[in-house]
């Protein structure tokens, strides 16, 4: 009896108690400082300060992905211009970025961020322009973590750094989209009207998901779009991020007549 019972209390001193506690500890310590790191990633990015984000990320073996996003199309209305308003993509500083933070384990950021140099040759008579962000996913793989981690915002900023606020709001509050796979920002592109000295406008959408199935992971299709619109009627923003696909096909969002539009669209799979 007293042989069984030494034989056990060796075989939990070596295999068991006295290092499970302190080597579980190490592991629990290790994923949290991770996740610190993550989350100091992600705020320099909602912060627009990616040249630091992606320092910290490098330094502190944070695996962080940054996607150059392209435009891809522009109306063909011959009447009105999106480029009445901005300057065209490409030109002068404009441009949107597609970033992703720790992309393969069980929790994934991604963050959408734009700049739009503002034109001041234009003048724009009338409404001003309403722009659209939208982060979706392909739901077998990815799920949105919860309401809770979406966050954004858009803002004009001055030459001298003055930061006014610009009117955005989640489409209809929440998920969108044919399978509720998405989230949509509704931009007021200017609602500040079109002051001097606001020589550009900023802002990000960003959101966690996770890992459907983890770790018996597979790829899935992750795609964002920056939507610029304007019309001269000023309909381009009833519910025109009601109609979100990205299940078959690029994901589109769909506009009303007589709007035009260009495009900055990303589509990745991991």
């Amino acid at each position: 009896m007293n042989c069984v019972m030494t034989s056990r209390r060796k075989f939990l001193a070596l295999s068991g108690a006295s290092i499970s506690a302190p080597f579980l500890s190490s592991i629990s310590a290790a994923e949290e400082n991770k996740d610190a790191k993550q989350q100091v990633v992600n705020k320099l990015l909602r912060e627009n300060k990616k040249v630091k984000a992606k320092q910290f990320a490098a330094e502190n073996g944070i695996d962080l992905h940054h996607h150059r996003v392209n435009k891809e199309s522009e109306g063909d209305s011959q009447d009105i211009s999106p480029t009445d308003w901005f300057t065209n993509p490409g030109d002068n500083g404009t441009r949107v970025d597609f970033f992703v933070t720790s992309p393969y384990g069980d929790e994934c950021t991604f963050t959408l961020d734009w700049e739009l140099m503002y034109d001041d040759t234009n003048v724009v008579d009338g409404a001003s322009p309403k722009d659209a962000a939208v982060i979706a996913w392909e739901d077998s793989q990815w799920g949105l973590e919860s309401l809770s981690s979406v966050s954004h915002a858009a803002y004009g900023t001055a030459g001298d750094g003055t930061r006014l606020d610009v009117s955005n709001s989640l489409a209809g509050g929440g998920l969108i989209g044919e399978r509720q796979n998405a989230i949509g920002l509704k931009i007021q592109d200017m609602d500040l009207g079109h002051p001097s000295g606001v020589e550009k406008m900023n802002g990000y959408l960003q959101l966690k998901t996770r890992k459907q199935n983890f770790p018996n992971r597979a790829d899935g299709r992750v795609e964002c779009l920056y939507k610029h619109t304007w019309s001269v009627l000023d309909n381009a923003h009833f519910n025109f991020l009601e109609n979100v696909s990205i299940n078959k096909g690029p994901l589109s969002v769909k506009l009303d007549t007589f709007s035009d539009s260009w495009d900055f669209r990303h589509d990745i799979s991991l």
